[in-house]
């Protein structure tokens, strides 16, 4: 009964009071050879049913600790296997080395690569070049459109002398 008794049982459950289990506790001092159970039912204080319904909670609770217990220590089994398993090392691949020559950057060398134009190409930087030419002429009638504006002062000049 995991360590508990059935009277203890039994007021936690409120089915009797402490008085009532004295009551029984006395008649077993007195010299009742019998149970606490059977005394009890004889003075009327439980039922059979209340004492099996007490007693199958408290098994219950008892096969639901052995079951945790049983997971805890399987658990605990394979977090002890897990960390005992060496872990592998990762395979660094060497490449061989090799001697690279340096790469000559002079302008003789340079000019003899190929330069290979595509037609897109070009069109795409003529479009550009001609996009941004249009746009300085904008900037440029702009800022002679603002140096012939009048000046703030003479717009005022006639509400504020």
């Amino acid at each position: 009964m995991n360590g508990q008794k059935l009277g203890e049982l039994l007021m936690d459950a409120d089915i009797i009071t402490k008085r009532q289990l004295a009551k029984a506790c006395q008649k077993q001092v007195a010299g009742d050879k019998r149970k606490i159970g059977e005394i009890l039912v004889e003075l009327n204080y439980v039922t059979i049913e209340d004492l099996t319904e007490v007693v199958m909670e408290q098994a219950n609770k008892a096969k639901a600790d052995v079951e945790k217990s049983k997971r805890d220590l399987v658990l605990s089994q394979q977090i002890l296997k897990s960390k005992t398993k060496p872990k592998p090392k990762p395979v660094i691949k060497q490449e061989p080395v090799m001697e690279t020559k340096p790469i000559d950057i002079s302008q003789d060398a340079v000019m003899k690569t190929k330069f290979a134009l595509d037609v897109k190409t070009i069109i795409a930087a003529a479009t550009g070049i001609a996009s941004l030419v249009g746009m300085w002429y904008m900037l440029q009638a702009d800022i002679q459109e603002a140096k012939e504006l009048p000046s703030l002062e003479s717009l005022y000049e006639a509400e504020y002398p």
